[in-house]
């Protein structure tokens, strides 16, 4: 697994959902962010605030600045949003907590890729159905929900036109697009006779990969 140890620090951080939660409102607010801001958002005291931000700031996703005053009074930490903290993977939507939080499970178990997707998506298998043409529609209405922009050719091929995990995929195909297989694959893991998604790559920055369902007992396209 060719993972650098940045990647893997940032992914660790991420996959928690508090300190995503904090890492989203301090890159999309418009100035710096106070730990009684964040402390109000989260619920929690400001100790553990702190203690998820140090987190952060360690994994190179945050920045912390100490507060330049003329009153009188102690200097508050402020936190912003690193300029360079996106470019590992490239985006702060819902699907950067998804794959921090596939990485994390990559990191610990040390399984394949494959395997490790497979099984997550697992979790959110899409309903077994009699006609094959339900099953691509299912399929493709999932990948929409992670952020793969999936179009529905006439022929039943699911055509993917963006790649939410476009910046890290390209410097890791071999880890994030057998992440993706296994997700294809775990998705249909419900259907009877079972069908896996045969995956087509392209270059992740142009989008365009495709996805096509084969029967495993026949062989055959669904």
């Amino acid at each position: 697994m060719d993972l650098s140890d940045d990647m893997q620090a940032q992914a660790k951080a991420l996959a928690d959902p508090s300190r995503f939660k904090l890492f989203r409102h301090i890159a999309n607010a418009a100035a710096s962010v106070t730990v009684a801001e964040l402390t109000d958002l989260l619920g929690f005291n400001h100790n553990a605030v702190r203690q998820h931000l140090a987190v952060l700031t360690h994994a190179g996703l945050i920045a912390e600045d100490t507060e330049k005053r003329t009153s009188r009074g102690r200097p508050r930490k402020l936190y912003t949003l690193r300029a360079d903290a996106l470019r590992a993977f490239g985006s702060v939507s819902g699907s950067y907590q998804s794959l921090a939080e596939l990485l994390l499970e990559l990191t610990s178990s040390g399984d394949d890729p494959y395997d490790v997707g497979y099984r997550v998506a697992q979790g959110r298998a899409i309903r077994s159905v009699d006609d094959p043409a339900d099953a691509i529609s299912e399929l493709a209405q999932q990948l929409g929900a992670e952020g793969f922009e999936p179009t529905m050719r006439a022929n039943g091929v699911i055509t993917l036109q963006h790649c939410p995990f476009a910046d890290v995929a390209a410097k890791n195909p071999s880890v994030i697009c057998e992440l993706h297989r296994g997700l294809i694959d775990g998705y249909l893991s419900a259907q009877e006779p079972a069908v896996v998604g045969e995956l087509t790559l392209r270059d992740p920055h142009r989008g365009g990969c495709t996805v096509v369902l084969h029967s495993t007992s026949t062989g055959a396209s669904a």
